[in-house]
């Protein structure tokens, strides 16, 4: 594998995770309630906020480029990606069930599957980033892995905040009221 197919790889898992934190950050509690609206405005967001956060990540990498060499850029994605192919696939996989089949289905998706991954997933970046920084002899390069994975996860808990901004107004009491899509009000 060569160091740019490597690389280039690591990058779409890290975006298609942000965007799909969006999505998350989006999801209604019903899944007979139509929100594709809300969920595409998701999306965009999870994108702009991802985009956004991985610059510093970006930044060292640019700045450091040349105190590693390509192999070893290679073998530390190489690495990253034995842990976040199967984990991208089977997400990938549900999302495909959630998406293209009948509600219950959706439900037994999120459920059984998109659940317990998205429990899983911060162990499962943290894991990808101690193996590919334990194979980079780069600090440059051990930076650039935790800043990313540290941008990466920091997605959805901003998404969350934000959507839970837009679709929440004080109460009077002190204790918000339960989110609901926008396309319910």
């Amino acid at each position: 594998m060569s160091a740019a197919l490597a690389v280039t790889s690591v990058g779409v898992i890290a975006g298609l995770d942000v965007v799909f934190s969006g999505l998350r950050a989006s999801l209604g509690r019903s899944g007979l309630i139509d929100h594709r609206r809300d969920d595409l405005r998701g999306i965009r967001r999870g994108a702009l906020v991802g985009a956004v956060a991985v610059l510093p990540a970006a930044a060292v990498f640019v700045l450091t480029a040349g105190s590693w060499t390509s192999s070893e850029l290679t073998r530390s994605a190489g690495t990253m990606l034995l842990v976040l192919l199967p984990y991208a696939a089977v997400v990938v996989a549900a999302l495909l069930v959630y998406s293209l089949l009948p509600w219950r289905w959706r439900y037994l998706a999120s459920a059984a599957i998109l659940g317990p991954m998205t429990f899983l997933r911060p162990a499962v970046a943290c894991l990808a980033a101690v193996l590919g920084t334990i194979t980079a002899s780069s600090a440059g390069l051990g930076a650039t892995i935790w800043l990313g994975t540290v941008a990466v996860l920091a997605v959805e808990p901003i998404c969350d905040r934000l959507w839970t901004s837009d679709t929440q107004a004080p109460a009077a009491s002190g204790i918000p009221p339960v989110a609901r899509p926008a396309s319910v009000k």
